[in-house]
């Protein structure tokens, strides 16, 4: 793995709370959703929005939520680091008024 995939496999594990899991098991293949992989749901995908909004300054897009994306660990490291700071400029900071 990559130093990239390290961060956001940590970033990952606090923001859903593996903890119950030995991060070194993530690897590229590891499917997020399913019995054979870390068996997220719904209310993950949203917590997962949430951390690559705030870390990453990525908003996933309704088009962009499909397997290209999500099939596995490492497709979806290979769509945060194509896309970081890519909607710097839509998401509000905190304390910032309204346009």
């Amino acid at each position: 793995m990559t130093d990239f995939e390290i961060e956001l496999r940590d970033k990952l594990i606090e923001q859903l709370k593996l903890f119950d899991i030995e991060k070194e098991t993530i690897t590229r293949e590891t499917l997020f959703f399913g019995d054979e992989g870390l068996g997220l749901d719904s209310i993950d995908a949203l917590e997962i929005d949430f951390m690559v909004e705030k870390e990453y300054k990525i908003k996933i897009l309704t088009s962009e939520r499909n397997e290209a994306t999500f099939a596995n660990f490492g497709t979806f490291a290979d769509f945060v680091k194509k896309n970081i700071n890519r909607d710097i400029d839509q998401i509000k900071k905190p304390n910032q008024p309204e346009n």
